[in-house]
């Protein structure tokens, strides 16, 4: 009865090693897949939990080598955790700044927020200005910080108050505006150029994904509001 514990206790051990080795496969599998960022605390988390599983794995057999690689694993990770929390404890927003990441880039790191952030600029513009016209090329992203525009998409007219981006849809391929978009109030506007955004998407997989993700997430919204009119309409 006591072999079979012991066997069994083996079998455990090493059940949990081989879990380690699936942990690491499906980070690196996710990270290549642009899932997850190679600076993220799930991406360190991940590591430090596979690295942990394989050292219990080496209790069966323990290799001094193996089990060296994976302490290191745990200590780089530990490492990147720190920066990532030193860092974003260390970067600072305005209460401007703040508003625009919080309503479009809610899941953007400090630090990739800060990138973009700089990239960009903050402009004052007039009524009657165009930020897109339906059927040109897209060439910036805007996030309006306050004032008023009008959306005409084919025809369709809905105006536009403070918060949401324009141009998210088409501004890193400079593709064709889905609608017209014109201010008729005074308008304060944070503004990106599209080409900037494509070369720091190219540069940085990280901040592509980030990008892409907060994109997605305005332009889900809009088509519920857009849904929600509609329904209210009939």
């Amino acid at each position: 009865m006591a072999m079979m514990d012991f066997m069994l206790d083996d079998q455990v051990l090493s059940g949990a090693g081989f879990g380690g080795v699936f942990v690491y496969l499906l980070a690196y599998a996710l990270l290549q897949a642009g899932v997850v960022r190679g600076s993220s605390y799930f991406y360190a988390g991940m590591n430090i939990a596979a690295a942990s599983l394989v050292l219990v794995g080496l209790t069966v057999d323990f290799n001094p080598s193996a089990a060296l690689i994976q302490v290191s694993f745990i200590a780089i990770s530990l490492f990147g955790m720190a920066r990532l929390a030193i860092d974003s404890r260390s970067i600072r927003f305005t209460e401007e700044e703040r508003r625009l990441l919080d309503d479009a880039f809610p899941d953007m790191p400090p630090r990739l927020a800060r990138r973009l952030l700089n990239a960009g600029a903050w402009l004052e513009m007039q009524r009657g200005e165009r930020l897109t016209e339906q059927g040109a090329p897209v060439r910036t992203l805007f996030w309006i910080s306050s004032g008023e525009a009008l959306v005409n998409a084919g025809g369709a007219l809905v105006r536009m108050g403070p918060g949401g981006l324009v141009g998210e849809m088409r501004v890193l391929t400079a593709g064709p505006a889905t609608a017209t978009v014109e201010l008729i109030a005074p308008s304060r506007l944070f503004l990106i150029p599209g080409a900037t955004l494509q070369r720091m998407t190219r540069r940085d997989a990280d901040f592509r994904i980030a990008l892409e993700t907060g994109m997605t997430r305005d332009i889900g919204r809009k088509l519920v509001e857009a849904n929600a009119r509609l329904a209210a309409a009939r």
